[in-house]
């Protein structure tokens, strides 16, 4: 579904990203669901060849057209920048080399929901992850071991951060309602606290985050958004 408007927003997300990455600073890019991951990747690549991605999400978006009859793209983006068959070219060739990322360069973190098709994927290809439940138990130190593993193998590393990974009872804010599954807000913040100061830091990506849900004061947006603050001023 609206394959054309998606790549026409992540083609802007990348022609951004390229711009501040291009000025020695970190990008922010704050966007509506998952499939603006492909327009970071996209700009980055433009400044590097050698990008690692980070996917903090309970998802990890590996659905295709062909193996889905939901035609939502938000949950098909990881899928596009592995170029896996099935992918639209729209979005799968929007960076400047297809497929964009390989296996190695995606690490799933956090992750819970995961088809048997997209499971097949991850099996197949040896895509790194740190589940939910290993997340859970220590969040700082699953983190860590992604920065002292994994992650030194990368010029600039990105971080995708999708609201939904949260539990909606600990921190309503997520587009996705989903009730006792995810993390405690307390539990990301340990997390994103360890992977911001990270060395090779390039830009960090939140979606799927709806400023409607939460207190009617905003207060909860304002807790999240300080905790945003907290997490950039680390990465300076």
């Amino acid at each position: 579904m609206n394959a054309n408007a998606a790549a026409a927003v992540a083609g802007a997300v990348s022609r951004r990203v390229s711009d501040a990455l291009s000025r020695k600073s970190p990008a922010l890019i704050l966007g509506g669901d998952c499939s603006i991951e492909i327009g970071t990747v996209a700009g980055t690549l433009t400044q590097s060849k050698n990008v690692g991605l980070i996917y903090v999400d309970l998802d990890v978006d590996l659905n295709t057209p062909d193996s889905t009859t939901d035609g939502a793209l938000d949950w098909m983006g990881v899928a596009h920048l592995l170029g896996v068959n099935g992918s639209l070219p729209a979005l799968a060739a929007l960076g400047p080399r297809m497929p964009m990322l390989g296996p190695d360069d995606v690490l799933f973190f956090a992750h819970d929901n995961v088809t048997e098709p997209e499971r097949e994927i991850i099996n197949t290809c040896g895509i790194a992850e740190r589940p939910l439940s290993q997340v859970r138990n220590d969040p700082s130190g699953a983190a860590q071991s992604v920065l002292q593993t994994w992650a030194h193998n990368f010029e600039l590393l990105l971080v995708h951060l999708d609201v939904d990974v949260l539990d909606y009872l600990d921190m309503p804010l997520a587009e996705n309602v989903r009730r006792n599954v995810g993390l405690r807000f307390s539990q990301l913040m340990e997390a994103m606290d360890v992977f911001l100061t990270a060395p090779n830091f390039a830009a960090l990506t939140v979606c799927e985050l709806n400023p409607d849900h939460g207190a009617a004061d905003r207060s909860t947006l304002m807790t999240f958004n300080d905790a945003l603050g907290r997490w950039l001023a680390k990465s300076v």
